[in-house]
């Protein structure tokens, strides 16, 4: 498997720096196309005219005061792009960069971000995008769910500290469970490059996770080093069991499937998805 084609989703903030240097951090390492998106949206001016404490027209001013924060948003999107692309060959849309380049294209699209992030990121074969933060939760968590519930694809939560996708010790927190076991199918391209492999498993009474006899064998098969962590389940949420896990380890990448239970199960009772989505501090490889 490789990673010809990157979907970086800028939306604009801050933290979404960090995506596009991931991006460009892993073009530096074997030739692909990166495609910087970012969409504008009315989803802001949708959810107030929904509103049951708000009935009748928009006030025009607010109208103009959510375009305005919008266009604002998309102007710092391209800086972020232009600055951190600067060096590499652009490319309009519809050109392709040679077999041995790496290029960018900037993707300007307007809608609603689920819908084009998770049809554009069909297309690609890694989607990136920033690790959602307190301040802007409800965006950023509603881009990384559309990317994982939606595209089909791997999908690297970037934070801002650690930009720099190195995947020489690979964490992958292992369940017996689809999405897990295409997180590391997923991972395939970083796992060529790992020098170290741990896996990590939460589990009561110390009782061994389905599954995992195979997953040895299979990374042992492509000549990796690999090392089980045995994590007995001490109540604490298990986002932060398999987080300390890895900080303990020192791993600079976390593998691992995305909402195992219902997204409503863990919006309304927490989860280790949201709990890895809120807190990790290394570039964490999810699928579902």
């Amino acid at each position: 498997m490789t990673v010809s084609r990157l979907l970086a989703v800028i939306n604009g903030t801050p933290e979404s720096r960090a995506v596009m240097r991931a991006a460009v951090s892993l073009g530096k390492k074997r030739p692909c196309l990166i495609d910087g998106l970012h969409v504008r949206s009315d989803k802001d001016v949708v959810s107030w005219s929904a509103s049951p404490f708000y009935a009748g027209p928009i006030p025009a001013d607010i109208v103009t005061q959510l375009r305005e924060q919008q266009d604002e948003l998309r102007r710092a999107a391209k800086s972020i792009f232009e600055v951190e692309a600067n060096g590499l060959p652009y490319l309009e849309n519809g050109s392709l960069p040679a077999p041995d380049q790496t290029a960018v294209r900037w993707q300007d699209a307007f809608g609603d971000q689920w819908d084009v992030i998770s049809e554009q990121g069909r297309t690609h074969d890694l989607i990136l995008v920033s690790r959602p933060t307190a301040e802007h939760w409800e965006s950023e968590s509603y881009e990384a769910e559309a990317a994982l519930f939606d595209s089909g694809r791997g999908v690297l939560i970037v934070p801002q500290e650690k930009t720099e996708i190195a995947a020489k010790h690979v964490a992958i927190a292992w369940a017996d469970t689809p999405e897990a076991a295409r997180s590391v199918t997923a991972a395939d391209p970083f796992l060529d490059d790992a020098e170290r492999v741990s896996i990590i498993t939460v589990t009561k009474n110390g009782r061994e996770e389905k599954g995992i006899d195979g997953l040895i064998e299979s990374l042992q098969q492509k000549g990796l080093d690999v090392e089980i962590i045995h994590q007995i389940d001490n109540g604490e949420p298990v986002a932060d069991q398999i987080l300390d896990c890895v900080n303990d380890l020192e791993a600079d990448l976390l593998i691992m499937g995305a909402y195992g239970h219902s997204r409503l199960r863990e919006l309304l009772l927490g989860g280790a998805t949201r709990g890895i989505l809120r807190h990790a501090e290394v570039p964490v490889l999810m699928a579902h």
